[in-house]
């Protein structure tokens, strides 16, 4: 049964349109009063999972290309966290 599912999932998956970063910030609803803004994408990260946002501005990502059998397949981990900062001020 698990098996079934996963299939279908991947199946939808794969059938979903894929869209470039810029192109999909602008698909995304929010309230009046705020707006969204891509601040980072591949090849900057690689399979994020999670992030925060520093006292200083700098942007810290957990990556986990790893996720779910491991670097060798084997469960070893391989996860990693990383730090962005926008050094020249130009937002991005």
């Amino acid at each position: 049964m698990m098996t079934g599912i996963l299939n279908f999932l991947v199946s939808m998956m794969l059938l979903a349109p894929i869209s470039e970063p810029a192109h999909g910030v602008g698909e995304i609803e929010v309230a009046p009063g705020f707006e969204v803004q891509e601040v980072a994408s591949e090849p900057a990260v690689m399979d994020p999972v999670d992030f925060d946002w520093g006292p200083d501005g700098k942007l810290w990502v957990v990556e986990m290309a790893d996720y779910p059998m491991g670097i060798d397949g084997k469960g070893s981990p391989c996860g990693r966290i990383k730090l962005l900062e926008d050094r020249d001020q130009d937002g991005i």
